[in-house]
C-alpha cells in the first residue's frame, strides 16, 4: 500500500516544532541584529566625542547639546507619591527609599534621581574600567536584576546590605557586593534598581561594584523597555540621556583570584 505520511496529529506535532525552531533561530537574529546596532550606535559616540576633542564642528553640536540638558525638564507622567531624599545620603535613608519604592510602590523624585546621577557619576568615572578585588576579601556577587525590585529587596534580605555590621558581625572586612550588569530593561521597576544601587554606591564606594551589562546602553534600552519605562515614570528624554551617560561610565568587569565577572 501507498505510505500516506505520518499520521494528522503526528504531522501537527512536526510542524509546530518546525514553527518553533524558526521563531527561536528569528529571535536569535533579532537579538544580534540589536546588538550590532548597540555596538555601532557606541562606536560613533566614541568617534562623536573624540572628534569633539579636536575642536571640530561636532564639539559645538555637543556643547549646544550639554547646554540643553542643563534644564532638566520632567513631566510627571503618572499620578506616584514621590520620594525625596535628604541632601547628605545614609544607610537609614537608602533603606528608607527602598522600602517606599517596594513597598508603598512610590516613585523617586527626578531631581533627586538626578542628583544620584550626578554623585555616582563622579565615582564611577574616576575608577578603572576593570575593578581588581583583593585576593581573600568576601565577595557576593548579584546578576542580571532586569528591573526586579523584589529580587533585589529579597537578596538584602538573605545576605544583607552592604557596610550592614549586625549581620556580618566579627568579620575584619564587611563584604563587597557586586552587581554583575543588567541591571534594566524586560521588568517593570528598572529605574527604581538602579535608583537604589546608586544610592549605595554613593553611601559605600568601596563596597559596591557596579559592572556594566549589555542592557545598560541608551539604544539596547530602547529596544527592550527601559526607555518605556523611563518615559511613563518621568516623562524626560533628558532625564534618559542622563542615565544613559552614566552607563557609560560603568566599569566593563570585576576579577577576583584571577575570575572575571
Amino acid at each position: 500500500s501507498r505510505d500516506t505520511g505520518p499520521p494528522p496529529a503526528a504531522s501537527c506535532s512536526l510542524q509546530a516544532g518546525r514553527d518553533l525552531d524558526i521563531w527561536e533561530k528569528l529571535y536569535a537574529k533579532d537579538y544580534e541584529e540589536k546588538s550590532r546596532l548597540a555596538q555601532f550606535i557606541s562606536a560613533l559616540t566614541a568617534f562623536a566625542a573624540e572628534e569633539a576633542s579636536k575642536g571640530g564642528k561636532v564639539g559645538v553640536a555637543n556643547q549646544a547639546s550639554n547646554e540643553m540638558l542643563g534644564r532638566l525638564q520632567v513631566s510627571h507622567a503618572i499620578d506616584i507619591e514621590r520620594v525625596n531624599l535628604p541632601d547628605e545620603l545614609t544607610d537609614e535613608a537608602v533603606r528608607e527609599m527602598a522600602r517606599r519604592l517596594d513597598e508603598d510602590r512610590h516613585l523617586l523624585d527626578a531631581l533627586d534621581f538626578d542628583r544620584l546621577l550626578s554623585q555616582a557619576g563622579k565615582i564611577l568615572q574616576a575608577e578603572p574600567n576593570i575593578n581588581l578585588i583583593p585576593a581573600g576579601r568576601r565577595v557576593i556577587v548579584i546578576g542580571d536584576l532586569h528591573g526586579s525590585l523584589t529580587d533585589l529587596v529579597k537578596v538584602f534580605a538573605e545576605v544583607g546590605w552592604p557596610g550592614d555590621e549586625d549581620f556580618f558581625p566579627g568579620e575584619n572586612e564587611p563584604p563587597v557586593f557586586v552587581f554583575n550588569g543588567d541591571f534594566v530593561d524586560r521588568g517593570d521597576h528598572g529605574v527604581e534598581v538602579l535608583a537604589i544601587l546608586l544610592a549605595l554606591k554613593v553611601v559605600h564606594p568601596t563596597l559596591v561594584l557596579l559592572n556594566r551589562g549589555n542592557h545598560e546602553d541608551e539604544v539596547v534600552g530602547r529596544a527592550y523597555g527601559f526607555f518605556d519605562e523611563v518615559m511613563s515614570k518621568y516623562g524626560s528624554h533628558e532625564l534618559y540621556t542622563r542615565i544613559g551617560a552614566l552607563f557609560a561610565k560603568i566599569p566593563l568587569c570585576a576579577v577576583l583570584e584571577k575570575e572575571v565577572f
